[in-house]
């Protein structure tokens, strides 16, 4: 905590705390995870949490009462502090409750002012792979499990344990890297030479019939609808020859998949439109054993 002579003369709100003394006043803000500033003196104690308070001045001992800001220990090695020692610097807290964002504010001192910008940074939790999507930062996870297999609704239920859905392709990294993820445990598929995965997309009511399938509204990615509302350009869904096909095999196939081989041929990392309760298929020797989830950083 760096302690000077001073006072907020921006905020929006605060705490008032019973302390016994403002040493008290001070430990208390730094054992807070989400105080960033203490004020008061020996008769009083205010807290001040992260994103509460913008500006602080910086006064003398003839005004009586003080700031306790938090601060790194790095910038203030001598005591006592000057203001050069902490400005500018950024500081990161965490909060057990939002784990993955980071809480960093910046101090700046111009003069006697000291200023409080805020800034939440969410990342991706651990074994989730993270995308800057148009919109937002973006994280991605494959699952597969060569024991069972999936169809779309109980892979879209799996996402939902993650506060995740199933996720689709903005960019061919992104479909090439949850390829990647299958590549490295395909090898415990012992039944078949190719598997595949669930991604996002469901085809619209008005594409489902063979006297629509051909309009220009129902051709391509134009015929689904998206779980994965981060999507914006779809450069990532790469068909396989000849895909979407729709009504091919008199089933209608309103769901798509993405093809994993042991040995790649033509199909190898590409979509394919499928039925939505499909498993698994002899006549083309797959079956359905995972599935990508994908959600925006910070959850």
């Amino acid at each position: 905590m760096v302690v000077v002579w001073g006072q907020p003369v921006n905020s929006t709100e605060h705490s008032v705390l019973v302390a016994s003394s403002w040493p008290e006043c001070v430990g208390n803000c730094y054992e807070d995870d989400f105080c960033v500033m203490a004020h008061g003196n020996m008769d009083f104690c205010w807290h001040y949490t992260y994103g509460s308070v913008f500006e602080a001045e910086q006064l003398t001992s003839d005004d009586g009462v003080k700031i306790a800001v938090k601060a790194s220990y790095d910038y203030f090695a001598t005591c006592p502090t000057t203001p050069n020692n902490v400005s500018p610097q950024t500081v990161t807290m965490k909060n057990s409750s939002d784990p993955y964002k980071n809480f960093d504010y910046t101090i700046t001192i111009t003069g006697d002012l000291w200023n409080f910008s805020y800034q939440t940074i969410p990342f991706c939790p651990p074994d989730w792979k993270q995308y800057q999507r148009p919109a937002a930062k973006y994280c991605m996870r494959v699952f597969t499990n060569f024991n069972k297999t999936f169809t779309q609704a109980v892979a879209t239920a799996d996402c939902t344990q993650y506060n995740a859905t199933l996720s689709g392709f903005e960019t061919n990294e992104e479909r090439l890297w949850s390829l990647g993820q299958v590549n490295n445990v395909i090898s415990e598929e012992v039944k078949y030479t190719r598997t595949a995965i669930w991604v996002s997309g469901i085809r619209k009511e008005n594409c489902m019939d063979n006297s629509k399938v051909n309009n220009t509204d129902c051709q391509g990615t134009r015929a689904f609808t998206f779980s994965d509302t981060y999507l914006k350009t779809l450069g990532g869904y790469a068909w396989a020859p000849d895909q979407p096909d729709s009504l091919k095999y008199r089933q209608v196939q309103n769901c798509i998949q993405m093809w994993v081989e042991k040995k790649p041929t033509t199909l190898h990392g590409l979509l394919d439109d499928v039925q939505c309760d499909l498993t698994n298929n002899t006549a083309k020797s797959f079956e359905i054993r995972g599935y990508v989830c994908g959600k925006i950083a910070g959850i």
